[in-house]
């Protein structure tokens, strides 16, 4: 596979939520604390993220009001579907979101599909992000005005209803602030040459083993001794793993859905092999490395041949 490791490969730190880490890190959860052509990746979006204007733009902004990240992305859909993940960014922040496909025949009670939840939970992330607030915050009240948005025709109790994870990355001042809720990781790469993976985990950690039954599934979801996800219970926030590292030690922030991480899950490339990529290749090149792997491998159990991808390689832009 391409990207690799070099000779002497750095450690990596991980922050991770799981029953027994193997490494430990500093990320806590806050409360404690048209598609693409199968086999090819659509190249489109992969541009440098342009000034979003805000209320407030100034807060984290250089005093000429220029961006203070600079952000590559690509994103694909699963061959022969419709994408469900979403990125949204502006000019100190990013979010990427990834929507959870629903099953077969299961009636959500909602009228919606799980891309209006993504988008609808993007641009509500996006209109309060500028606001001098904890990330948890933000999110809670995107999943509050997300909730308003569905209507009176669709069913918030029932537990099948759409859901999605998160990743937010927000620079303010002289530090980088982040915030992962369930399985859409981040990789902060330090000038020492280390990684730190923050990494929500813990859906791969319920009871029984994969494939995990719709039953408990729908019986842990945002439970705490289950897994959390952005939906309809906005104290969901409060579980995210947050963080914030400061910008001078910082070289660049990968920022992925499930269907990039499974190129570690799944086929031995290491982080810091996955963040070589992103710095010598771009995202495109990472998403092709996926559906490579995928047409070659394939999964290494029962699971989805391909899924939607998105990888986002984000770099602070000094402030003079």
């Amino acid at each position: 596979m391409a990207g690799s490791l070099r000779d002497s490969a750095p450690a990596y730190r991980c922050a991770a939520r799981s029953p027994a880490p193997t490494t430990t890190g500093t990320a806590q959860p806050a409360a404690s604390r048209g598609p693409a052509r199968p086999g090819t990746v659509d190249t489109r979006d992969l541009t440098p993220c342009q000034a979003v204007r805000t209320h407030d733009q100034r807060r984290r902004t250089s005093d000429e009001g220029e961006p203070v990240l600079h952000v590559n992305h690509a994103t694909t859909a699963a061959p022969g579907g419709a994408n469900e993940d979403y990125l949204v960014t502006g000019p100190a922040w990013i979010a990427v979101l990834d929507g959870a496909t629903a099953p077969r025949d299961v009636d959500s009670g909602c009228v919606h599909d799980v891309r209006w939840l993504v988008r609808t939970l993007a641009m509500a992330v996006a209109e309060r992000i500028e606001e001098p607030w904890p990330l948890t915050r933000v999110l809670s009240e995107a999943i509050h005005a997300t909730m308003r948005a569905h209507g009176d025709g669709c069913d918030l109790v029932n537990p099948d209803s759409p859901s999605a994870t998160i990743a937010i990355v927000r620079r303010t001042g002289d530090h980088v602030d982040y915030l992962v809720l369930c399985d859409s990781p981040i990789a902060i790469r330090h000038r020492d040459g280390t990684v730190t993976v923050v990494a929500d985990d813990r859906l791969n950690h319920l009871p029984g083993g994969h494939p995990y039954r719709l039953e408990l599934i729908r019986s842990l979801r945002n439970q705490p001794d289950g897994f959390w996800v952005a939906s309809t219970a906005p104290h969901a926030a409060a579980e995210a793993l947050t963080g914030s590292v400061p910008v001078a030690d910082v070289t660049g922030i990968g920022m992925f859905t499930d269907g990039v991480t499974r190129l570690v899950e799944w086929y031995g490339r290491s982080w810091e092999q996955v963040l070589d990529t992103l710095t010598e290749r771009g995202p495109a090149s990472l998403l092709a490395d996926v559906r490579e792997a995928e047409l070659t491998y394939g999964p290494p159990r029962p699971a989805k041949v391909h899924d939607d991808a998105t990888a986002a390689w984000v770099l602070p832009i000094p402030v003079t």
